[in-house]
Parts: C-alpha cells; sequence; structure tokens
C-alpha cells in the first residue's frame, strides 16, 4: 500500500523527506530519498493557465470524462494484437462527442492569449 503525500509539508523538511521516504512499503526508504532528490534537481514548478471560458465544455463534463475513462480501460485490457486499433477507434469516438472541439477551442484561446508560443513564459 502507498500514502499518497502529494502536498506533505512538515514543519521539519527532513522529517518530511523521511515521512515520504518511509509511506512506500517493500521499498528501501534509501532509494526513496535518492529518487525524491533526483526528481527534485533542476525542476520548475507549474504554471496555471486560464484562457477564460471554454464553450465547447459547456454540458460535456461528465460525459467526456466518462468516455476517456471508458477508452483508457478498453485499450488497456485489450489483447496486444488489438490495442491500436481499440484506441484509435476510442480516441475517434472521444474526438467526435466533443473532445475535438474543446481542443480546437483551447488551442484558439491559447494563441489569442500567447501567440505562437508553445510555452508559458
Amino acid at each position: 500500500m502507498t500514502i499518497t503525500c502529494n502536498g506533505l509539508k512538515l514543519v521539519d523538511p527532513e522529517i518530511t523527506t523521511k515521512s515520504i521516504a518511509y509511506s512506500y512499503s517493500n521499498v528501501d526508504p534509501a532509494d526513496v530519498e535518492t529518487a525524491d532528490a533526483i526528481a527534485k534537481t533542476d525542476n520548475r514548478p507549474g504554471k496555471n493557465v486560464n484562457v477564460g471560458a471554454i464553450s465547447a465544455e459547456e454540458g460535456m463534463g461528465d460525459s467526456l470524462s466518462s468516455k476517456r475513462d471508458i477508452v483508457y480501460d478498453t485499450a488497456v485490457s485489450a489483447a496486444e494484437a488489438d490495442f491500436d486499433k481499440v484506441w484509435d477507434s476510442g480516441i475517434e469516438e472521444y474526438l467526435g462527442a466533443g473532445g475535438q472541439a474543446i481542443m480546437d477551442e483551447r488551442a484558439a484561446k491559447w494563441e489569442a492569449t500567447f501567440g505562437s508560443s508553445d510555452m508559458l513564459p
């Protein structure tokens, strides 16, 4: 069992590191500490982007999210030989059900806000 430690910050940074390291059963805590240190090397905090409301998303929330989950579940449980066919079919259905319209509107709003840049300033 793994304890989710997203955002864990105890009073002492060393205690936080130890707590994370010992939250993985059957894994040497030293290995977790090493992996954590590597993961935190030269990283940058994420930035949130707000380009306004995406009208194509209205009324799509749960149904499109459910469809996405079904695509993932069906594809990863398909026979290896059928994976590409199942994945492509599922993604085509997802995009046709509104996913493509949302992506197109997000891309247009991104370009209107940030230009042709593909990274945040």
